[in-house]
């Protein structure tokens, strides 16, 4: 926790959970995630119809009157809910580590109380 491994550890996580869930969102859809290639800025993609498919099912998924509107919305709030469960488990985490360096109960005190403590 002190010095940012835990958290990077966590936010490794975080990454991982949203780009699977959503690359299966889309992909379910026909979202195809290599139409473009990592050098999609240097060189033109070998297959346009893909690329123009992709747009059209972003478009549709992000589109405020689409049916796949009804879908997307859930979904968001479901990730973010299991996103909220990684961030509790770290602020558990961070707080038995800062109460154990610290000698104090930690979950009321502001970010700079904290820091006061920890240069003591």
């Amino acid at each position: 926790v002190m010095n940012g491994c835990i958290s990077d550890h966590f936010c490794g996580q975080w990454h991982q959970l949203i780009e699977g869930d959503v690359d299966h969102f889309l992909s379910v859809r026909g979202f195809q995630p290599d139409a473009l290639g990592m050098d999609c800025m240097d060189r033109r993609p070998s297959d346009f119809d893909s690329v123009e498919s992709n747009l059209k099912i972003l478009r549709d998924v992000l589109s405020p009157l689409s049916p796949t509107r009804e879908e997307f919305v859930p979904f968001v709030v479901d990730l973010v809910d299991r996103i909220y469960v990684k961030v509790t488990e770290l602020e558990e985490e961070m707080n038995d580590v800062l109460m154990l360096e610290l000698g104090r109960d930690t979950r009321n005190y502001s970010i700079g109380e904290l820091r006061a403590y920890a240069t003591e």
